[in-house]
């Protein structure tokens, strides 16, 4: 508990305040999200024990102020609503059953949003949820050039209370000469691949994101269908290329000389891009001349699948041509160091999308110095070993290492 919060000393004396402070920060309160009915039996049983930790807790004189204090401490927004003898005592200001309703449809619209379905199912949205139905769909579909990509959206009421959660969606992908290919995208508490992702990831392409593994760690990988295995339910297998594959979007770029690539903004405009799967037209330079290229990440092989205007893909003898020397690439690279060094940092801007609905720590104010120092340790990441050979095309790459295969 804070030490600016009075705890009377009869709770002290009759409840271990520390030991359900610690159950309430590590449970699941995100269990009604889940699509898997042992996660979700797992959940509810956590959180029914927690709930009746707070009941005992709230009998005691000045109990229900405590109580209170740990479920807005620890009870993330949008997952179990107070039980209701929190409220009875008068002790919060009533949340009546409309209020919540309408949070949980903002919060549906802002998720909507974020996954880049835009405002155009509003209506429909609140439509569904005003019939209180147990399941419902929602569909939508855009054009991408030459493209078409269709998405059934799934939301489900939760089986404790009258919110509603959207927990995956279907999308198939139209492409001409193609055989249309359909994968099932879950979003792991409200967050998950957006319409364009999952757009990318059908058309063979490979994005990057933070994901939960079932002990609740986050980690960072690159994910890419594999279209030639499906699962037991026919769906596409999901390859996964975590940090420990040795794939470096930024080492394999540098290995060029892409022009976006030497400026802060653009660098980092690049390496989003390209993490969310994008074809991203790029310019590099040639023997004094300007060369316009489209290049997308490609985590499997260590490398980049680069293609001319038209759509041709490089060979590997094309590619090699246009790679930099040892020399010329380090030169490059200290001189991105510089350029970096100065330059302040600045969020990604292309594709714009709403932010995700999270609450995050005040920052702490950095000097001019601190930023540097950080911009320099940043882009020096870029710079070879000095022990490792700085030619990969006489050097065969083997096993997980780090480092940039040529396709």
């Amino acid at each position: 508990m804070e030490s600016d919060h009075f705890i009377p000393r009869n709770i002290l004396d009759n409840v271990d305040l520390a030991a359900l402070k610690t159950r309430m920060e590590k449970a699941d309160w995100h269990y009604d999200y889940t699509e898997d009915p042992h996660v979700w039996d797992r959940g509810r049983v956590e959180i029914n024990g927690i709930k009746e930790e707070l009941i005992q807790l709230s009998k005691l004189e000045g109990g229900i102020q405590v109580a209170n204090y740990l479920w807005d401490a620890h009870v993330p927004v949008h997952s179990v609503n107070r039980p209701e003898f929190l409220e009875v005592k008068n002790i919060l200001l009533p949340q009546k059953s409309t209020t919540m309703e309408q949070k949980n449809l903002n919060f549906l619209k802002d998720t909507l949003k974020y996954h880049g379905f835009g405002e155009k199912l509003f209506t429909e949205l609140e439509a569904k949820i005003k019939m209180v139905e147990k399941d419902f769909t929602l569909s939508i579909s855009t054009d991408m050039k030459d493209d078409k990509i269709s998405a059934t959206l799934h939301f489900r009421k939760s089986k404790d209370t009258d919110a509603y959660f959207f927990n995956k969606f279907d999308a198939v992908l139209i492409k001409p000469g193609v055989e249309p290919r359909e994968h099932t995208f879950y979003l792991d508490k409200g967050k998950g691949f957006t319409m364009k992702e999952a757009y990318n990831l059908l058309d063979g392409r490979a994005v990057h994101k933070e994901f939960t593994n079932s002990e609740g760690e986050k980690y960072k990988a690159w994910k890419q269908l594999d279209f030639d295995n499906k699962d037991e339910k026919g769906k596409f297998e999901v390859k996964t290329f975590g940090e420990r594959y040795g794939f470096d979007l930024r080492e394999a770029l540098s290995y060029y000389p892409i022009r976006e690539f030497m400026k802060a903004d653009d660098s980092l405009n690049l390496v989003k891009s390209l993490e969310r799967g994008n074809l991203h037209t790029i310019s590099m330079d040639k023997d004094g001349q300007k060369m316009d290229l489209i290049i997308t990440a490609d985590p499997k092989n260590r490398s980049l699948v680069i293609t001319d205007k038209e759509g041709r893909e490089l060979s590997k003898t094309e590619k090699e041509e246009l790679m930099l020397s040892p020399e010329a690439r380090e030169n490059r690279i200290e001189q991105k160091v510089q350029l970096n060094a100065v330059a302040n940092n600045k969020t990604y801007t292309n594709e714009k999308e709403p932010a995700a609905p999270v609450l995050s720590e005040p920052g702490k104010e950095k000097s001019n110095s601190k930023e540097l120092n950080q911009a320099e340790k940043k882009a020096k990441e870029l710079l070879p070993k000095k022990s490792q050979d700085n030619s990969l095309l006489e050097k065969k790459k083997t096993g997980a290492k780090k480092g940039m295969k040529i396709k």
